[in-house]
């Protein structure tokens, strides 16, 4: 006698895709928590990437009496473009042999910035990605626009003036 077709044990195809889209929905959440957790732990890499030189810039000015040129109003710190990094890097390259770049804009328009205000101060700047600062933009104006780029410095460590 065959086997009756109401006793077959196993999944319709409309279980199937319940199933299907109940385990996509779970993994789209997961997935978008784990994106901001990156992106605010890259964040928090660049807040003590800046200290950091905060640091090596310190200990120049120390030795020196001022603080580093840079290379005219503000200068992208690793900015392989117009060389601009380059003296920044040169300075500060005794106490920061290798000076860190930004996780995901080093070598672009909207890398680290110093802004050599005087010989007496200095303001250094980040672009966040998922942490909120409102301290960041606070005199740079047009500098945060090099590169025709709309880029939104949005963390700034607190000027240094000696």
């Amino acid at each position: 006698m065959p086997p009756n077709p109401k006793n077959r044990r196993g999944f319709t195809l409309i279980e199937l895709l319940v199933v299907t889209s109940i385990i996509g929905l779970l993994s789209s959440v997961v997935f978008a928590s784990v994106n901001t957790a990156r992106a605010k732990a890259r964040d928090a890499t660049r807040m003590q990437n800046l200290k950091q030189i905060s640091l090596a810039i310190e200990l120049y000015y120390s030795k020196n009496g001022n603080y580093p040129q840079g290379s005219g109003w503000c200068t992208q710190i690793s900015n392989p473009l117009n060389n601009w990094g380059t003296n920044f890097q040169t300075d500060i390259g005794e106490w920061m042999p290798k000076v860190p770049l930004d996780p995901v804009y080093a070598n672009t328009y909207q890398d680290y910035i110093y802004w050599n205000v005087n010989d007496q101060s200095y303001y250094l700047y980040a672009e966040l990605e998922a942490t909120d600062r409102e301290n960041g933009t606070d005199g740079i104006g047009a500098c945060a626009r090099i590169g025709s780029t709309p880029n939104t410095y949005d963390y700034r460590i607190p000027v240094f003036t000696n």
